[in-house]
């Protein structure tokens, strides 16, 4: 059996072999997309990718997929359990400074701040805290859990407001109308 054959058997179709008429760059992100193609035409309807980074070094794309989002919620809650001591990191894809992290038991959340600070915009009237605690859960590595206290942090740097104050179920999300004028201080640096 060819490499091709080979390809278009794990990949479902031969669409796959577009992948030759793509920039280097391009590349994986095109095969990454096929393949999430072929799980969604497998039944499975959530799919989420992320790196993975050995102890060596080494990148290892991990694509999953689930019928249900209960399923992501323990892939990752599993995900975030493994043993710290053997070196592996992972990096949201998602991040645009792509960001490595530590597999600790509260894992580093400024990528999912500059994340967040993203996606809020892109609704005019903001986001509500279940709004961005699927979008976190379905889009990104994090879990649904680190969603409240991220927001509280964007909002103390005074990068996001919430109505009513009260972070909960009922709350609102939306991009400061002007970003502070104080000069950051070191947690505010670090939200980007």
């Amino acid at each position: 059996m060819s490499h091709r054959q080979l390809g278009d058997e794990a990949f479902g179709s031969p669409e796959w072999q577009g992948v030759f008429q793509q920039s280097p760059s391009g590349k994986f992100t095109f095969l990454r997309e096929q393949y999430r193609n072929t799980l969604r035409q497998a039944g499975f309807t959530h799919t989420l990718y992320f790196e993975m980074v050995d102890e060596g070094g080494r990148m290892l794309y991990l694509i999953f997929g689930t019928q249900h989002e209960l399923g992501l919620e323990k892939m990752k809650d599993a995900m975030w359990k493994v043993d710290p001591s053997y070196g592996v990191r992972y990096r949201d894809p998602r991040d645009t400074q792509q960001q490595m992290l530590d597999l600790v038991f509260e894992p580093d959340t400024a990528p999912l701040r500059r994340i967040l600070h993203d996606f809020i915009p892109e609704a005019p009237d903001g986001r509500t805290i279940p709004e961005l605690k699927r979008y976190a859960l379905l889009e990104t590595v994090y879990r649904p859990a680190q969603v409240i206290e991220t927001v509280r942090q964007l909002r103390e740097a005074g990068a996001v407001t919430t109505e009513p104050r009260a972070i909960n179920a009922k709350t609102r999300v939306s991009l400061a109308a002007t970003p502070p004028t104080t000069r950051p201080s070191a947690e505010q640096g670090a939200l980007w």
